[in-house]
């Protein structure tokens, strides 16, 4: 039985959906269907006898979300490929077939599946997975897709084969891109729970350089209705369900009177009353508001991916060790959640103008401040200094929950000095 790895390729940082996506926060990791993202939602469905872990293959400045979203449906990654920008679809089926090649065995299968594009029914993929298994433990790659007619096929991106016939195509087909990822490869290094590809061009490889498309292989028919799943504001009106009047709501709503909405409350404290509306877009965020016409929600993807929406940060931030969302923010004080997975910790570091308290809501906290180790049950409360070398971990089994306050002249991220990299002062524990 050959085991196939499922390849989630995040191949765009498209943010149009905006306010619900920002540049930090593309679309394809936007919390778009029932608080799952496309990217949650297609690794939840690319799961069955033969699955493996899911191999991801993302840019640098999403890894953390990635991390972060699949932690966030309890699911394990065989590994995570972080590349400088995000890969054309080519490349990242190039260098995710010869990752596994080169840890897993020649043997191995490998279905790519691109989130950037317009995916068929998920279920409909895990099916013909299963129909097809035995085609590709004989050699055979092709592509999954839904008939157009007189025998065509859709070009959706989702190959299929073993990682030993895919790699022998694309040597045929990508030659000189081929050696460049393998050059980049070789180059790779561990970080925390990535795998990092950092080619730029030059002796080293390039990851940058638009890779031609495979071609002349096989097609394998998806059962049933294909269907179409995408991060798109059509795509949530049609999952949320629309009402007889053709309104479809999201989170705390009350709608008098509409027709031909889709209606979004992003948070449960933040009610949204719609009275009257007609073919109309509300997205109600503690942060952002986005009201437009249904038909030219659209046209908001290139002034967001130019302005100052783009600025504004994601309320929830993914780390290795969890993540924190931030409740409240002015100047010189930030009120944050923070959320901490069982066994994690935080790195060793300091603020040189920020201080910071913490309250303990769910779970004990282990805290080092300078030269001492502490345990903080629920309800105790500790602060640290600016300029205090501390860390946070969670030594119990289950989450932990904290309320963080920050205060200072500097609250910016920059403002930290790690001691995994930088020798701790003199006098320091």
């Amino acid at each position: 039985m050959v085991q196939i790895y499922p390849v989630l390729i995040c191949n765009s940082a498209q943010a149009g959906l905006w306010p619900m996506a920002r540049a930090a926060c593309p679309d394809i990791f936007a919390p778009l269907f029932q608080g799952h993202s496309v990217f949650q939602t297609a690794a939840l469905a690319m799961r069955g006898p033969q699955m493996a872990r899911p191999l991801v293959v993302v840019a640098m400045a999403h890894r953390f979300l990635a991390l972060g979203q699949l932690a966030a449906v309890v699911l394990e990654v065989a590994d995570i490929l972080a590349l400088p920008s995000p890969p054309d679809a080519t490349t990242a089926l190039g260098v995710a077939a010869l990752h596994l090649q080169a840890t897993q065995g020649t043997d191995v299968g490998l279905l790519a599946v691109p989130l950037a594009r317009a995916l068929p029914n998920l279920g409909a993929v895990a099916q013909a997975v299963q129909a097809a298994a035995p085609d590709i433990a004989q050699g055979q790659i092709g592509q999954f897709s839904p008939s157009t007619g007189a025998g065509a096929s859709a070009d959706t991106g989702l190959w299929f084969g073993r990682a030993s016939a895919l790699v022998q195509a694309l040597e045929r087909d990508c030659g000189t891109q081929m050696r460049a990822w393998r050059a980049v490869l070789a180059g790779a290094r561990r970080d925390l729970a990535f795998t990092c590809l950092e080619g730029g061009g030059g002796a080293g490889g390039d990851l940058a350089a638009p890779a031609p498309a495979l071609g002349g292989f096989a097609a394998w028919p998806l059962p049933g209705d294909a269907g179409g799943f995408q991060a798109s504001w059509q795509a949530l009106h049609q999952h949320l369900g629309a009402d007889a009047q053709g309104v479809a709501m999201a989170g705390p709503v009350t709608a008098l009177g509409c027709h031909d909405c889709l209606l979004v409350a992003g948070d449960p404290g933040q009610p949204l009353v719609a009275i009257g509306l007609g073919n109309l877009l509300a997205v109600a965020l503690p942060d952002a508001v986005l009201v437009a016409p249904m038909g030219k929600a659209a046209a908001l993807a290139p002034i967001a991916q130019t302005s100052f929406l783009q600025k504004q940060a994601p309320r929830r931030v993914y780390r290795p060790w969890g993540w924190f969302e931030t409740l409240a923010q002015a100047a010189r004080f930030a009120v944050r959640q923070v959320v901490m997975h069982p066994g994690a910790q935080m790195g060793l570091h300091s603020h040189a103008q920020c201080a910071e308290h913490w309250v303990v809501v769910a779970g004990t906290a282990q805290l080092r401040l300078d030269y001492t180790t502490r345990l903080l049950p629920e309800g105790q409360a500790a602060y640290a200094p600016a300029g205090t070398v501390h860390q946070l971990a969670n030594p119990g089994k289950l989450p932990l929950t904290l309320i963080e306050l920050r205060t200072g002249a500097n609250l910016a991220q920059e403002d930290i000095l790690r001691y995994d990299t930088v020798p701790i002062p003199k006098g320091r524990p």
